[in-house]
C-alpha cells in the first residue's frame, strides 16, 4: 500500500521530474539522519535510529540433536527514507536450509517494518532518541512443511 502512495506521488501533476518528491530524496534523507545520534548500527537487532541501506545476514544454529541450520538473510532487507521521521524495512524472506531429510528447506517469513522518530537530538544538542516501531508478517504457504526457526 504504501509503494501505491509512493507512485501515486510521483505521477501527480505536483511533482515534476525536475523538482518533486524524487528530486529532494537525498537530500530529505540526509536531513533526516543529521537530526538524530550517530552511533553505531547493531549487528542483531534493529536501531532506532532511521537508516537508509541494504542489510544481509547469514546465520547458523545448530539444535541440541546437533543439526544445524542455515539460514541466508537473516530476515533482513532494503531499508528506506521516504518522508522525514518515517523509515520503511522490507525485508528479504531468508532461504532456511535444516541439513535434516526430514524438514523439507525452503523460504521462511516475509517481513515489513515501520519506524517512526518521536523525538531525537544528535550528539551537539543532547545525543538521544526514541522511535515507535510496527511490524508485520507474512507466512508461506508452505509454513507447514518447515521446522520453526527462532533466531
Amino acid at each position: 500500500m504504501l509503494l501505491v502512495a509512493m507512485a501515486g506521488l510521483c505521477i501527480t501533476g505536483s511533482v515534476s521530474a525536475q523538482n518533486g518528491y524524487l528530486t529532494d530524496w537525498f537530500a530529505r534523507v540526509d536531513k533526516t539522519k543529521n537530526e538524530q545520534p550517530h552511533w553505531v548500527t547493531p549487528i542483531a537487532t534493529t536501531t532506532p535510529r532511521l537508516e537508509e541501506e541494504y542489510r544481509y545476514d547469514q546465520l547458523w544454529q545448530t539444535n541440541a540433536a546437533g543439526v544445524t541450520t542455515n539460514n541466508y538473510d537473516g530476515g533482513k532487507g532494503l531499508e528506506l527514507i521516504p518522508f522525514e521521521k518515517v523509515e520503511v524495512i522490507f525485508n528479504v524472506p531468508p532461504y532456511l536450509v535444516h541439513n535434516d531429510p526430514a524438514v523439507q528447506d525452503g523460504f521462511g517469513d516475509v517481513a515489513f517494518l515501520v519506524k517512526y522518530r518521536l523525538l531525537s537530538q544528535n550528539e551537539e544538542h543532547g545525543n538521544y532518541i526514541l522511535t515507535a516501531f510496527l511490524g508485520w508478517g507474512a507466512c508461506p504457504l508452505a509454513i507447514t512443511r518447515m521446522a520453526p526457526f527462532i533466531p
